[in-house]
């Protein structure tokens, strides 16, 4: 796991999930073109500024 100490702010939910799309994707497509192992199995948790849990995204939806 790996956490992003900067984070991002975004207006609403539907924005979280596109970030979160698209961010798979670029990861996924990375590790296809490094003919790495893909991370299909993985997931982004978006949190809110007090750490909780708010959205969770499968890369496995980004395929």
């Amino acid at each position: 796991m790996s956490e992003d100490y900067e984070g991002e702010l975004l207006p609403d939910i539907a924005a979280v999930e596109e970030n979160a799309m698209v961010s798979a994707r670029e990861i996924l497509a990375e590790e296809l073109l490094g003919r790495q192992p893909v991370l299909a199995g993985c997931s982004f948790e978006v949190c809110d500024e007090t750490k909780n849990v708010v959205f969770v995204y499968p890369f496995s939806k980004a395929a």
